[in-house]
């Protein structure tokens, strides 16, 4: 494995856990058996698990499916490199399958180019007001700052930055994401906006962050991001949208509105390959000086 830090670990435990949904809502039904994997050890799971469990999220949807399988084969492929199974009940099933994974037809999915328009962006946000007051917060936030979702999942009240305005007011200012819950592991300051920040003021009227230091922004939400995100195209009557979507839509939008391309990275905490080669040449450098003079001609140069 390339990754078995604590993060890794944890991340994994949670994608898991975020695939297999609400366990009230699984159970109801009978040919759904996802919520029996994380009740039980993982050395007694079987091929057969897997796929009823697989067939139990499809009735949630092909993607929810798919999502879930890749997760269990990240947990039982890490089991195998920890020691703890001598093989895994996933990859068991998939030569099951003839031909393999590649040959279950809700198995593949393409490149999603889903780019929401202005119009369904607005029935989106005046269908999160049917919400609950944290899931509501929750899906606008999302919208407005275009964060990863896990990253807003996660977020914690003592990463939200407050300023005091001129008149004595505290107010919410900014998101400060630490490198250890960002993908590029790189710490992220994302502002709100005056509309982000109303929303965020609706979800906590008192503004003091500091009386939920050790709390999440959206507590309860990560176990039913699926559950919010369907109610939402429902309501909205939007259909073949992800929360990752919205960080798609915003960067087509900002490139619509001709923010330069950096820009557009920055917002959305991208490094692009020619600026993380240039920031990698440019730390080596700084950190060696030449060792040898080569001359060439006339032309004298530093070989690094």
């Amino acid at each position: 494995m390339r990754d078995t830090s604590a993060r890794y670990r944890a991340e994994l435990l949670a994608a898991v856990g975020r695939g297999c949904g609400d366990r009230a809502a699984r159970c109801s039904h009978e040919a759904d058996r996802s919520c029996d994997l994380m009740a039980r050890r993982i050395n007694i799971l079987t091929a057969n698990d897997i796929a009823t469990a697989a067939q139990g999220a499809r009735a949630r949807g092909d993607g929810e499916a798919r999502h879930l399988v890749r997760e269990l084969r990240r947990l039982f492929n890490f089991a195998c490199s920890a020691g703890h199974l001598a093989a895994s009940p996933v990859d068991e099933w998939f030569r099951r399958e003839k031909g393999g994974r590649c040959s279950i037809p809700w198995m593949r999915d393409g490149t999603r180019e889903r780019v929401l328009s202005d119009d369904e962006l607005k029935r989106v946000w005046a269908a999160a007001e049917s919400l609950d007051p944290t899931a509501r917060a929750f899906a606008r936030l999302t919208l407005l700052r275009a964060c990863r979702f896990s990253e807003m999942t996660g977020l914690s009240w003592s990463e939200i930055q407050t300023e005091v305005s001129g008149g004595g007011t505290k107010h919410f200012a900014a998101l400060l994401l630490p490198p250890g819950r960002t993908k590029n592991r790189r710490s992220h300051r994302v502002p709100l906006s005056a509309l982000a920040a109303a929303e965020l003021a609706a979800h906590d009227p008192s503004g003091d962050t500091s009386a939920h230091v050790t709390g999440l922004v959206f507590a309860g939400v990560a176990s039913r991001t699926a559950a919010i995100c369907r109610a939402l195209r429902k309501a909205a009557a939007v259909d073949d949208w992800s929360w990752h979507d919205f960080r798609q839509t915003a960067a087509t939008t900002m490139a619509r509105l001709g923010c330069p391309r950096e820009h557009v990275e920055a917002a959305l905490n991208h490094i692009s390959a020619r600026g993380a080669w240039s920031a990698s040449i440019s730390a080596t450098h700084s950190k060696r000086k030449p060792n040898r003079r080569c001359c060439a001609g006339r032309r004298t140069f530093h070989r690094w």
